[in-house]
């Protein structure tokens, strides 16, 4: 999805999460909007998720980088977050 398009689905995740839920979000590793072949991608690190999370209502509970367990791409990075909305 177009980066501009992310605050809105992430509203929409929030008013979806029931009370005590929790958010699983994963996202290509980097900054900025990538193209790989015909899909796009919105890259984030562990020092940019967060903000966009917290800007949406969520609080960060965990965040990691893993690497892709697909056979050869392990050299791609994920940054995973889960969060819950502030109390």
């Amino acid at each position: 999805m177009p980066e501009e398009d992310l605050p809105g689905v992430l509203g929409k995740l929030h008013k979806a999460l029931k009370k005590n839920g929790k958010l699983y979000v994963s996202f290509k590793y980097g900054e900025g909007m990538t193209k790989r072949g015909e899909r796009m991608f919105c890259d984030f690190t562990e020092k940019s998720l967060p903000k966009v999370l917290t800007d949406a209502g969520f609080s960060v509970l965990e965040i990691g980088i893993t690497s892709d367990i697909r056979p050869g791409r392990g050299e791609e990075k994920w940054v995973n977050a889960i969060a819950a909305l502030l109390q």
